[in-house]
């Protein structure tokens, strides 16, 4: 008799295994203990997705706080200072310096490049940080009920596995609605959200399957809220979803062409013939050291 397994389906475990089946082995199946690197353009992110995430937070549980933003956002200029930042401890550079000690004590180094040295970083976090939560306030109704930051990790319904498998959808919602989905996204390479293909983008697909499971019923949007570090400017890309018979069949065999693809390479993962190096991922790969298959040159 075939012992059932568990395993776990995430946006970010798919792109590791599609960038490289070797890198997605080490980091969730064998764990080594090795030296890990970030990038000061990734923790860029972190810290303006939990400035927003400590803002809405403290909307929704604190009255005073409240009343000040209230009072701010019924001007016609919004304008966040860095005075009521610090004062409510939501200013960018304490949120840098708790996000380095959480990394410190992690045992992660950060590398910050020469483009975006640790002076630029913070300059550049304190001009973006009070416009970030301007443009929040402005593009979201904060006065009606969600949910942030808001981690899920739900069994995949069996319609969609082909094997005696238990597989969970896992993620966490940046902003969640009744009938509404909105993740925040920071970064360098903005082209990527110009032109998104609902059908087959496989974070929204993940996630509207999450809703239904959750909710028992499919949401009606999703929204990618788009940070564009390099040309300092927001966008916004939002999906309505029709979710007629038709539209939801198209997704759920879009979906289950992916849970196959991830359980197919997710089996053979350990052995490393399978594995797909190339020369810039291998060179700075935390598993470099150790892996079995990387290109040097």
């Amino acid at each position: 008799m075939t012992q059932a397994r568990e395993i776990k389906l995430s946006q970010s475990r798919l792109g590791t295994m599609k960038d490289c089946l070797g890198k997605y082995y080490y980091q969730y199946i064998e764990k080594p203990n090795v030296k890990r690197n970030t990038w000061s353009t990734t923790i860029f992110g972190e810290i303006i997705h939990e400035q927003i995430d400590l803002f809405l937070k403290k909307y929704q549980i604190e009255a005073s706080f409240k009343k000040e933003v209230d009072k701010i956002i019924s001007k016609s200029k919004i304008k966040f200072e860095q005075d009521f930042l610090k004062k409510h401890e939501l200013h960018f550079e304490k949120i840098f310096e708790e996000t380095l000690a959480r990394y410190k004590k992690e045992k992660i180094k950060v590398t910050f490049t020469r483009k975006f040295p640790t002076k630029t970083f913070l300059e550049f976090g304190d001009k973006w940080g009070p416009e970030v939560l301007k443009f929040i306030v402005r593009y979201l109704n904060i006065n009606e009920q969600f949910e942030n930051e808001k981690e899920f990790s739900i069994q995949i319904p069996k319609e969609f596995l082909s094997k005696k498998t238990t597989i969970k959808m896992s993620g966490i919602y940046d902003h969640k609605r009744e009938e509404d989905i909105v993740d925040f996204k920071t970064t360098s390479m903005p082209e990527k959200y110009y032109f998104v293909d609902w059908d087959r983008d496989i974070q929204s697909l993940l996630y509207y399957f999450s809703f239904k499971e959750e909710s028992g019923r499919y949401p009606k949007s999703f929204t990618y809220v788009v940070f564009n570090i390099l040309d300092s400017m927001f966008f916004v890309v939002k999906h309505d979803y029709a979710n007629t018979k038709e539209s939801i069949d198209i997704m759920k065999k879009n979906f289950k062409q992916y849970i196959d693809y991830f359980l197919e390479k997710h089996d053979v993962s350990s052995d490393n013939s399978n594995w797909n190096p190339e020369v810039t991922r291998c060179k700075f790969c935390d598993y470099n050291k150790i892996c079995k298959a990387k290109i040097d040159k």
